[in-house]
């Protein structure tokens, strides 16, 4: 598919055709929701329940309808992967369906993670690092993040792609993919089979050098093995004065929003190419930077 909207909007038509009930979690990447809008007009019922609370999740799904449980694979602003397993025993036990956002860890993550190597091996995504794998969850999947390329594919049991297949409007009244956009993604697949194992050693070794360089203080990182690094601040005033000041000095970062009601975080994205000393110049200038007298380290804000 051209994108993850067009996906995520033929699920929703061909879930809307059918008897179930969706549960999704809030904080899920917004486009899901998005496509979410017709399955509502149409009548299926849409509960939320509490992020990665699995417990939660099992507690709300009722009711005769067969549950269809949306989520992310693995939360960036968390630093860890949802509890995908667990999800998955709710809806195996009524024959349900797990639909996973697996963009962010598509590429990054992998099979057989170790201490030493983290991020596994093959880029295969959120599935092969949890060791999971059932007709049961059906991903969607951007090659946008870690493969560079606008383009989605979805991925499950024969049975459910054959249905998407059979009731897509998007492959009949959208274009596809063009070519140059499928000649890219063959190139990156390709580039993944050649050197992708050495370059996420290359991203480690840059997402360590970063964490370790950090003195924090009263500051907390989060973000764990991923290249999304958060720094969480005292207080929010605090987090807007560091974030100003690197702006001006030339550290491209992000200001964010709360997450699950903490304050503002600055964050950092961090790739394979990046030149390791960039990298220690700037927990070095953070370092500065949190340490000042001047900065306000709490606030009512």
């Amino acid at each position: 598919m051209p994108s993850t909207l067009h996906a995520f909007w033929d699920v929703f038509h061909l879930l809307s055709q059918q008897q179930v009930a969706i549960y999704y979690d809030p904080y899920m990447y917004p486009i899901a929701k998005w496509g979410m809008l017709e399955a509502r007009l149409k009548g299926v019922p849409i509960r939320p329940f509490a992020h990665q609370q699995a417990a939660e999740l099992k507690k709300g799904c009722r009711g005769s309808r067969t549950p269809v449980v949306f989520t992310d694979g693995w939360c960036p602003r968390c630093g860890k992967a949802a509890p995908l397993q667990q999800y998955l025993k709710v809806v195996r036990s009524r024959n349900g369906l797990l639909v996973v956002d697996d963009t962010q860890s598509l590429g990054v993550l992998g099979k057989h993670p170790t201490k030493a190597n983290p991020y596994g091996y093959g880029g295969g995504g959120i599935l092969k690092y949890l060791g999971l794998e059932s007709p049961h969850i059906l991903l969607v999947s951007s090659l946008a993040k870690a493969f560079g390329v606008p383009l989605t594919i979805l991925s499950g049991s024969t049975r459910t792609i054959k249905q998407l297949k059979e009731t897509s409007r998007c492959r009949v009244h959208n274009s596809p993919p063009s070519m140059a956009h499928l000649a890219a993604a063959m190139q990156a697949l390709k580039l993944n089979s050649r050197q992708g194992q050495k370059l996420r050693q290359a991203l480690w070794k840059r997402v360590r050098t970063f964490r370790n360089g950090l003195e924090l203080g009263k500051w907390h990182l989060k973000g764990g093995v991923f290249p999304f690094q958060s720094l969480h601040p005292p207080s929010n005033t605090a987090a807007k004065q560091v974030y100003g000041q690197l702006r001006k000095k030339g550290i491209r970062c992000l200001l964010l929003a709360p997450h699950l009601g903490t304050k503002n975080e600055v964050a950092f994205i961090l790739n394979s190419r990046q030149p390791l000393e960039e990298l220690v110049q700037t927990t070095r200038i953070v370092n500065e930077l949190i340490r000042s007298p001047h900065l306000i380290q709490f606030s009512t804000s």
